[in-house]
């Protein structure tokens, strides 16, 4: 089983919860806000980083940064992107499996034509009464297991 931590709108706050959640995982991906390149630093020495550019992210440090990107994990691939409003295309359930994305600060899972969507949530800024969380995926092959963690 690989485990991978899914995070977004850190906006330039790490928690200590986080650190430690994201050390227990096997890959680490950022969907955007981070609004640090020492936090994006920090992320990519614990674990393989997978980030793309948030619309916080304007410093000149985030120009690098992708503004989507897929992770392949075992057999599932993960397609990551900021704000899913900006997704350009319907993913097809035989190339991607999962599409994670954040920018609403607010946790939400569905599945749509056998794609699993996940936004995080905020890491640090939650809205909407959500508490401050990310998620972990867990990948076994083809099989996922979603678990929410919480950050206070």
């Amino acid at each position: 089983m690989v485990r991978v931590a899914l995070i977004s709108d850190i906006h330039g706050r790490l928690s200590d919860n986080a650190r430690r959640c994201l050390e227990k995982c096997d890959y680490i991906v950022c969907a955007g806000d981070t609004e640090s390149l020492s936090i994006l630093s920090e992320m990519e020495a614990m674990k393989p980083l997978t980030a793309v550019r948030g619309n916080c992210d304007w410093r000149p440090w985030a120009e690098d940064l992708p503004k989507d990107d897929i992770l392949k994990v075992e057999d599932v691939a993960i397609y990551v992107i900021h704000n899913i409003d900006h997704l350009s295309f319907e993913p097809d359930p035989q190339r991607i499996d999962v599409v994670v994305y954040g920018h609403t600060h607010r946790s939400r899972r569905y599945y749509r034509n056998d794609v699993l969507y996940v936004n995080p949530g905020s890491a640090s800024e939650p809205r909407g009464g959500d508490r401050a969380r990310m998620a972990v995926l867990e990948v076994s092959g083809k099989s996922l297991n979603l678990h929410t963690l919480y950050l206070d």
